[in-house]
């Protein structure tokens, strides 16, 4: 009898369930950029806020996938990437922006991928297209050829560098560098004539 009363309810259940869905209702099936977020957003938005109200960072994207451990995120992977740092009067410091951008929470690092550009409160421009930006210490770096523009100057480095934004220091590997007459922000044209610093 028991048996019997417990196949009832199942059947019963199943049954109902089946009315209650209309039959174009499905689960959505989808291909996630990110496989292992556990959350995806659309118009992604995250500060960090100091203790005076002010704010030390912001991040913004057109999609952003979370990756958690537990209570608290620790990954968050993000297109249409756009990275904001602000120094301690709250003017912005540092800015980044690219196609795809890794923010590790642990590490206080953020990697992006894909026309990377940076421009610091210097006036100092990075175009790359890969780039590790360290939070704290404010070092971009990069093993991929990347483009250094300042103070006139547009400067190849072919095999990477190291840019220490706090000190005002850089590592370029392999540099070639092309003078500018214009400002800064322009590229070196197509009749610029660019000077290995090592002929």
């Amino acid at each position: 009898m028991r048996g019997f009363v417990a196949v009832t309810a199942i059947l019963f259940l199943s049954f109902g369930f089946a009315i209650g869905c209309p039959a174009g209702d499905r689960v959505i099936e989808e291909q996630v950029r990110e496989p292992g977020a556990t959350i995806r957003i659309k118009d992604f938005v995250r500060e960090s806020i100091r203790a005076d109200g002010r704010t030390e960072w912001r991040v913004d994207a057109g999609e952003a996938f979370i990756f958690d451990r537990g209570e608290e995120d620790n990954r968050v992977i993000a297109y249409e990437f756009r990275f904001v740092q602000y120094d301690d009067q709250g003017k912005v410091m540092d800015r980044l922006i690219a196609e795809r951008g890794e923010i590790d929470y642990n590490a206080a690092i953020v990697k992006v991928s894909g026309a990377v550009r940076f421009w610091s409160a210097s006036g100092r421009q990075v175009e790359a297209e890969s780039l590790e930006y360290d939070r704290e210490t404010q070092i971009l770096q990069s093993e991929q050829p990347l483009k250094i523009i300042e103070r006139g100057n547009v400067t190849l480095c072919q095999r990477g560098a190291e840019i220490d934004n706090q000190n005002n220091r850089q590592l370029c590997r392999a540099p070639v560098v092309a003078a500018q007459s214009s400002d800064a922000s322009n590229h070196a044209g197509e009749n610029s004539n660019p000077l290995d610093l090592f002929e």
